[in-house]
């Protein structure tokens, strides 16, 4: 994925808009189609093990959800992982992936189909309380989304456009980062590990 303002891993400056966040998710998930789950771990060097949680908590760096819409969600505990944006630059098929970052209030939400970018749907806090980014064209419920959260009263110590993407992501997939009824299952890493270099002989002191 392309968050460009979420690489940045800037520190809070946004106390000004009114609130300030030092705990929260920093995280990214990404959705395929269900009929495209075995491809997405393939790609991604990932499979199940069966074991389960209501929770993806810090002690595994991945898991993966299925939901009511028809997704699978793999949750990633890395913010921003690399390769989730090389495979949403390769991946034949649809992909909607979430980066998260609730220390600065910085949200990305974006969609693929066939490695190109459909649209993209960005807020950060620290350019202001209303900075809403889109590129491309979302899906038609953005707009409601977007009206709705600039036309809500103004709530001290919430960043009430931060939710636009979390709302549109759940819109597309069936899921959000913060809520909701979710069984997820550990994902295993299964990256081939690379060779150690050939011993020298005894002999060899070069």
């Amino acid at each position: 994925m392309r968050c460009v303002i979420t690489r940045q891993k800037r520190r809070l400056t946004a106390k000004g808009n009114g609130y300030t966040v030092s705990t929260g998710y920093a995280i990214s998930w990404l959705a395929v189609r269900r009929e495209q789950e075995p491809a997405a771990f393939t790609a991604l060097e990932l499979a199940p093990t069966s074991t389960e949680s209501e929770d993806p908590d810090a002690a595994h760096p991945w898991y993966a959800t299925r939901t009511a819409a028809g997704w699978t969600v793999i949750w990633s505990n890395l913010y921003a992982p690399d390769c989730f944006s090389r495979f949403t630059g390769a991946f034949p098929h649809e992909a909607i992936g979430c980066d998260v970052e609730e220390h600065v209030m910085v949200i990305c939400l974006e969609a693929y189909r066939d490695g190109e970018l459909l649209w993209h749907v960005e807020h950060d806090a620290q350019e202001g309380p209303e900075h809403l980014h889109v590129e491309g064209t979302p899906p038609p419920e953005f707009d409601a989304i977007r009206e709705e959260s600039f036309a809500a009263p103004p709530d001290p110590g919430v960043d009430l456009i931060f939710d636009v993407p979390v709302r549109l992501g759940e819109t597309a997939v069936g899921f959000r980062h913060d809520e909701g009824d979710h069984r997820f299952e550990v994902l295993r890493n299964v990256a081939p590990r690379a060779s150690p270099p050939p011993a020298k002989p005894w002999w060899k002191v070069w």
